[in-house]
């Protein structure tokens, strides 16, 4: 009974807390872009890292050893609204992940080091611990080149390169929508007033001049998805499904929708159709990401499919160092402890405080972790 209700709190904050969970740029693969009407979105706001990579700032932190930074080129140069997931493979584990800026700039920090090499000496510089290490970024769509960081010192010079992203013509689906090419000269110069009004942090002005390109183009499967976005973040939840319903019909292959619409379906509580979104997005792009396959765990958790939710939750954790997707190890805590696997589900727990904020999740899973730890004995 006590595991029982331990799965049943902590789902229910888990659906709650669905605003934590990162959303349209982990559907390309990605960490970054909020759903659900908590985080401020903008081209510029989606992410911290690699904003400011400069000389000068490179100057001011003293060559400490402890930076990586690189560049990302997409093939075109498309106007980017959101970050670019950038990963650091080593030994084919993934052991960093940042994001590179609408500009194309990533920068890696000691302090993201996840893994044995975080458990290094502090006198161990970053740069020593990846040396031989592969950097590639990640875009559905596109294929990723590939960098390998130099055995050399990079105090004085930190950048590792460019990694290239060039079109895949074999892939099933896209985070950039074909249907852009073909948008009229009013409706692209509509859709990039309203990039330019989301860096000015007028989101309102943004909604506008988006609605306006969608309306002069119908088939403008990016606009339409933009529009859904800021509609989710300010709780016009039903406008949000609408307009990314029809982004998804306006360019088959465009895959950004699905985990959003996956995200607000979960919010309503209708697992199915949760389902129904993350198994579109997988048929585009088999690889998923951390935050679909989280999303696939709960809805299968819901549908009292447990083997399968507990598959994907492992999925969800094992490609997401960076515990973009907060609640997994909350999830698979559940469903570990619902079958008696009451070791494995403590673990889970303890290491989710190591990341978690101060606040009612971690005040909660304290609780949980004392309530295992009784029925344990």
């Amino acid at each position: 009974m006590k595991s029982l209700w331990i799965g049943i709190v902590l789902l229910s904050f888990s659906i709650l807390a669905l605003g934590q969970t990162t959303g349209a740029a982990g559907a390309a693969g990605a960490t970054t872009g909020n759903t659900g009407g908590t985080a401020e979105r903008s081209p510029e706001a989606g992410s911290s890292i690699g904003k400011d990579v400069n000389g000068a700032m490179l100057q001011n932190q003293g060559h400490s050893g402890d930076i990586l930074t690189g560049t990302v080129k997409v093939d075109g140069n498309p106007l980017l609204w959101e970050p670019i997931p950038v990963t650091v493979y080593c030994d084919g584990k993934v052991r960093a992940q940042t994001g590179a800026d609408v500009k194309g700039h990533f920068e890696f920090r000691s302090t993201q080091i996840e893994g044995p090499a975080a458990q290094q000496p502090k006198k161990v510089k970053l740069t020593a611990l990846y040396t031989g290490c592969t950097v590639k970024a990640s875009l559905a769509g596109y294929q990723s080149s590939s960098l390998v960081i130099p055995n050399r010192d990079l105090e004085d010079n930190p950048d590792i390169g460019t990694v290239k992203l060039t079109i895949d013509e074999h892939a099933n689906g896209t985070a950039l929508s074909a249907t852009s090419a073909s948008a009229p000269k009013n409706a692209i110069k509509d859709f990039e007033k309203a990039r330019q009004d989301m860096i000015e942090k007028k989101p309102d002005k943004a909604k506008s001049d988006l609605k306006k390109a969608a309306d002069a183009y119908p088939q403008f499967a990016m606009a339409w998805y933009e529009l859904g976005m800021l509609e989710a973040q300010s709780n016009q939840h039903q406008e949000a499904k609408n307009d990314l319903m029809k982004a998804a019909a306006a360019d088959p292959k465009y895959l950004p929708p699905y985990l959003p619409l996956a995200q607000l379906s979960a919010a309503e509580g209708n697992w199915k159709e949760v389902e129904d979104y993350v198994q579109k997005s997988l048929a585009l792009n088999p690889d998923g990401s951390p935050q679909l396959w989280y999303f696939d765990a709960l809805a299968k958790y819901n549908l009292n499919d447990k083997q399968g939710a507990e598959a994907s939750g492992q999925k969800a954790f094992a490609m997401d160092p960076n515990h973009t997707a907060p609640n997994t190890e909350q999830l698979l805590a559940v469903l570990e402890a619902g079958r008696g696997d009451y070791t494995d589900a403590l673990a889970h727990l303890k290491n989710s405080l190591t990341y978690l904020p101060p606040g009612p999740n971690a005040d909660l899973v304290k609780q949980q972790i004392e309530q295992l730890q009784s029925a344990a004995k």
